[in-house]
């Protein structure tokens, strides 16, 4: 096997992660200080520039014009990040309100639509057809955008990302933490297969409108069946091609969208704002569990989960939907850290 095989192979293998985990890139002009509101705690997302999932919360933020702060999150390890959320901070993007943190996409998802008062960009508000679409378009369409590609397409595109030299930092920091995992594969005949049927069944959901099911604008549907198709798009290997015109079509109307009043800021801002801001108050609802007030460990069982840290906090917050847990920093006071229950595993 040839040296850039193996580095092809060895990058491939890594492929999954990059999709939570996002990887390095240029850094633009970072503001060092912003006007706080005590009654409006800013929004504040930690990223990374090539994270599919960072750019689906990106241009949901743009469209809802609200006004966020950015946060870009390096190559672990992440200090900023790992203050606020400890080994979770592996995982991009993270969705900062003041002392109250959000993970998971699809959480910061019903985030945004609360904030924007845009119930369209909230799966559980929507239609079961919809809901269905998103689980279809989203976490099933993960394997067949990866495994779709050879590895050296996979390389190749990965350098029409970034830098040779990123490339070989973000392989060797997945490589030394996802070592003595199996990750997850899909055979690459099936995966084409499977990436063929999801455009067609999208292709269908369009229904002769603009946005998916006839719809003038676009919803949370929308937003999460076009991240992944971006990102095989940044990587220079596109699924959807001009003999699909109507995919196109919809694809470049969501590719236009851009991340609206968007603020690069210093990183360390984001603890300055943490420490300001008190979390906001739980729900009486969600205190009547007999677990409230225990230590709890929480961790993902999505196909990348098995290599995340599990985080730990004191439970503040339950219900059928959320786990709320606190965490006491050193450089940010106290934060409340939101996930969503039925993508994590819970231990008391």
């Amino acid at each position: 096997m040839t040296k850039l095989t193996r580095c092809a192979a060895a990058i491939t293998g890594a492929a999954s992660v990059l999709l939570s985990f996002g990887c390095a890139q240029n850094v633009p002009q970072l503001q060092s200080s912003i006007e706080l509101n005590p009654d409006l705690p800013p929004i504040v997302l930690h990223h990374t520039q090539y994270s599919p999932f960072a750019e689906k919360a990106r241009i949901m933020l743009g469209y809802t014009q609200l006004k966020w702060y950015a946060v870009n999150a390096p190559l672990p390890p992440r200090p900023i990040q790992e203050e606020l959320v400890g080994g979770y901070a592996r995982r991009i993007p993270l969705l900062q309100i003041g002392a109250d943190i959000f993970v998971d996409s699809d959480l910061i998802a019903k985030e945004i639509a609360a904030l924007s008062h845009q119930p369209e960009l909230d799966r559980s508000q929507q239609s079961t057809r919809s809901q269905q679409l998103v689980t279809s378009q989203e976490p099933e369409l993960f394997l067949p955008i990866l495994n779709s590609m050879s590895k050296l397409q996979f390389l190749s595109g990965l350098h029409h990302m970034m830098p040779f030299g990123q490339m070989v930092r973000f392989t060797r920091d997945r490589l030394g933490a996802f070592s003595d995992f199996e990750q997850p594969t899909m055979d690459r005949a099936l995966a084409q297969l499977k990436l063929e049927q999801k455009n067609r069944e999208l292709a269908d959901a369009l229904q002769g409108g603009p946005y998916l099911f006839g719809q003038s604008a676009p919803t949370i549907a929308d937003f999460s069946a076009f991240h992944l198709r971006w990102y095989r798009a940044s990587l220079d290997y596109p699924v959807i091609t001009e003999q699909q015109p109507e995919l196109m079509d919809w694809y470049q109307r969501m590719d236009a969208i851009d991340h609206g009043q968007r603020t690069d800021i210093e990183p360390k801002l984001a603890w300055t704002i943490a420490s300001t801001y008190s979390p906001r108050p739980i729900p009486e609802s969600m205190t009547l569990s007999d677990r409230i007030g225990k230590t709890i460990s929480l961790k993902p069982n999505d196909t990348v989960g098995y290599a995340t840290p599990a985080i730990e906090g004191i439970l503040v917050g339950e219900n059928q939907q959320r786990y709320v847990i606190r965490r006491q920093t050193t450089h940010a006071g106290i934060v409340h850290i939101y996930f969503p229950k039925q993508a994590y595993g819970a231990c008391f």
